[in-house]
């Protein structure tokens, strides 16, 4: 019941959907990393050409990482509103069951 309550006041039910579609079309839309991780302050250094690339490489598997741990929460989330009517009312006016099921078909 508290369960329940939470989400009706939060309303976070549309935040979930919206993260869910978010995540859907960043997957689509490309597979770059966002944007470069912050750098430290450190003396510089010669890079070879391979480092840049590297460090490219371990941003785009970690923005990967976190995408598919949103989803896997998101999803979740939804699941565990289906055990009350009202709130899997809420999910289907939010449109949430058409995400979390391509999200369910995908091979990841």
């Amino acid at each position: 019941k508290v369960f329940r309550l939470a989400f009706e006041q939060m309303g976070i039910i549309s935040e979930i959907v919206r993260h869910l579609r978010t995540g859907e079309s960043t997957a689509l839309n490309n597979k770059t990393p966002e944007s470069h991780p912050p750098k430290s302050h450190q003396e510089p250094k010669e890079h070879s050409e391979e480092e840049p690339a590297q460090e490219d490489n371990k941003a785009a598997q970690k923005a990967e990482r976190d995408r598919i741990k949103l989803e896997e929460n998101c999803a979740l989330a939804i699941f565990k509103c289906a055990s009350n009517k009202l709130t899997r009312d809420m999910v289907r006016q939010a449109g949430g069951l058409d995400p979390l099921c391509r999200l369910v078909q995908s091979e990841q």
